[in-house]
């Protein structure tokens, strides 16, 4: 029996690193934020291209988080992917804003440019375009659509860290177990090149505030904890490792799943593209016959 995620064949041979990590980390008494989260953070943003890391409690707060951080009044219309994890659009909703669907394309599974332009009002303030399955969304098409219109851009990689840095104004990731890093727990990130948002995202991950008893804004608490921060540091290393591996059992599966897909019977991912912009956290097919999906597996 082959498990559809098993986070322990990633974890078990690093188990000694984590030893040490966590040991330093408990001998030092410092458990909230400190030495362990700043080096995360440092690293995490030298690995992505982006000027700025936050770490805080999970991917969902790491989309929250972002909106909360823009400059943007409450109900504005956010325009998020038809087809995502509940996520997605829960996220806008608990952040005080509305979503408004935009179709994807269906060989990729994200939204394009066009799709998007077609449900833009005067009330769009934000789109929030979602990496599905590691396939990075038309980023740059994106920014191009939304600088014109002077929106502001999130990128919901929760799927897909390690993608190019395509200048969205806020890339969000998620560190659950079963990403393509994942701590051994819950943890998120929040990444960015403008020092502002990253300072109002830091300030709304710790009540609003990074002096004690100073607080400008309506915050939070949705910091990293010091001990997945010391785990990912270490896995972090290895995610350009991990990614190239990814990409090489892709093509291994495309290219044993072209017969199938030449008789109709199945479609698997396009390849063509950049192969930089797919970091496949899954490899989904769709079946011409449904009712087979429990065989085909």
């Amino acid at each position: 029996m082959i498990p559809f995620v098993s986070p322990l064949r990633q974890n078990e041979p690093l188990i000694p690193q984590f030893e040490q990590k966590i040991g330093q980390l408990l001998r030092s008494g410092q458990y909230i934020l400190g030495a362990a989260v700043e080096s995360f953070e440092k690293n995490l943003s030298a690995a992505t291209h982006f000027s700025h890391a936050v770490g805080c409690a999970n991917g969902t707060d790491a989309l929250v988080l972002a909106m909360k951080a823009l400059p943007i009044p409450p109900g504005s219309e956010v325009v998020t992917p038809a087809y995502s994890f509940i996520a997605s659009s829960a996220a806008i909703v608990w952040a005080g804003m509305r979503p408004v669907f935009a179709d994807i394309d269906p060989d990729t599974f994200c939204v394009t440019a066009e799709s998007v332009e077609r449900v833009l009002t005067p009330n769009t303030r934000v789109v929030m375009a979602v990496d599905l399955y590691g396939r990075q969304a038309p980023i740059a098409e994106l920014r191009e659509l939304c600088a014109k219109r002077k929106i502001f851009l999130i990128e919901d990689g929760a799927q897909s860290i390690g993608v190019p840095n395509h200048r969205p104004h806020l890339f969000t990731t998620s560190f659950y177990p079963t990403k393509n890093i994942g701590a051994v727990g819950d943890a998120g990130a929040v990444l960015t090149d403008d020092p502002d948002l990253e300072k109002a995202v830091r300030e709304t991950s710790r009540h609003g505030g990074l002096v004690r008893d100073e607080w400008l804004r309506l915050g939070t608490t949705s910091r990293l904890d010091a001990l997945q921060a010391a785990v990912l540091d270490v896995k972090l290393a290895h995610l350009e490792e991990w990614t190239r591996a990814r990409r090489k059992i892709a093509l291994h599966y495309c290219e044993g799943l072209e017969t199938l897909e030449r008789q109709g019977k199945l479609k698997i991912p396009p390849r063509e593209g950049n192969d930089q912009e797919n970091v496949w956290s899954l490899f989904t097919v769709r079946l011409a016959e449904p009712e087979r999906r429990s065989a085909v597996r």
